[in-house]
């Protein structure tokens, strides 16, 4: 957590709760039992500590297990479409772009078989639908994080889903596009330039004739 004092908090609260459910002598969490804990955390439907328990997550999660991650992921992806949901957290600046990071943090670690991306869907349809948020720093870490997972699943040996959710969410946009209301098209054409390079050629010609 470094020398901020709220994430000090937090894992400290964190690692207090996990110390008490471990059997005497068992000695200091594992990354695994960290992560689950604060999702566990997250799932509880507060939205205290939010910000600070999402950034927390984004930083652990390169060191949690495969197996633990893969076990996880229904239930954090579930998660994560609640807290894109919840307005009192997505509304303010800093927790929705934590919340973002951490969720596409998650997905980097999701191994590419299709079954898990089936249950992952909706929660990258939902860090796709803040591609193109008003606000510039919320919008550019969405776009960041979908750039993260086309570059490791979007090509032609990639997970399908990827490419074909983040093909299809930029071709509704343009086709629904008019002469009186091109703001959101305008807004997401920088996204589909750095996107088209990185799907599959299945995936941006549709895209290509819709521009």
């Amino acid at each position: 957590a470094g020398n901020d004092p709220a994430l000090r908090r937090v894992l400290e609260g964190v690692e207090a709760g996990l110390k008490q459910s471990l059997p005497p002598g068992s000695g200091a969490p594992s990354e695994d039992a960290y992560f689950q804990a604060m999702m566990t955390t997250l799932a509880s439907g507060g939205t205290g500590y939010v910000t600070e328990l999402a950034l927390l997550v984004s930083r652990i999660i390169p060191s949690v297990s495969e197996a633990t991650v893969t076990a996880a992921l229904p239930s954090a992806c579930d998660v994560f479409v609640a807290l894109m949901k919840n307005a009192a957290v997505m509304r303010h600046d800093v927790s929705a772009r934590a919340v973002l990071s951490a969720l596409a943090a998650l997905l980097q670690r999701c191994p590419a078989r299709p079954d898990l991306w089936s249950r992952a869907a909706l929660a990258f349809r939902g860090l796709l639908s803040f591609s193109i948020d008003t606000r510039h720093k919320v919008r550019r870490c969405s776009q960041r994080g979908v750039r993260s997972l086309l570059r490791l699943h979007g090509g032609p040996d990639g997970v399908r889903s990827v490419g074909e959710l983040t093909s299809a969410f930029l071709l509704e946009i343009m086709r629904h596009a008019t002469p009186s209301n091109t703001a959101t098209a305008v807004q997401a054409l920088p996204f589909a330039r750095v996107a088209a390079p990185l799907l599959r050629a299945a995936d941006v010609e549709p895209l290509c004739e819709s521009l």
